[in-house]
C-alpha cells in the first residue's frame, strides 16, 4: 500500500489565495453589473438581483456536473 502525500503548507497558501482571488473578481464584476443594469439601464433592482442569483447557480450546478471530472 503507498503512503497518501498530502500538500505542504505553502502549497495549501497558494491554492487558497488563488481561490480568493478568483472569488474577489467574480464578486467585483458581479457588484458592478448590479450596479450598470439599475443605475444605467434602470432595470428595477429585483430583477438585476435575480439575474446575478440565477447566474450564480448556474454557475454552481456547472461545477457540480463537472465535479466528476476531477476525481
Amino acid at each position: 500500500m503507498t503512503e497518501k502525500r498530502y500538500l505542504k503548507w505553502y502549497n495549501k497558501v497558494g491554492y487558497g489565495s488563488g481561490d480568493i482571488a478568483g472569488n474577489v473578481v467574480y464578486a467585483f464584476l458581479s457588484s458592478f453589473v448590479m450596479i450598470y443594469l439599475t443605475n444605467t439601464v434602470g432595470l428595477n433592482p429585483g430583477i438585476s438581483c435575480r439575474h446575478s442569483d440565477c447566474s450564480f447557480q448556474t454557475a454552481g450546478r456547472c461545477d457540480g456536473h463537472f465535479l466528476w471530472f476531477f476525481d
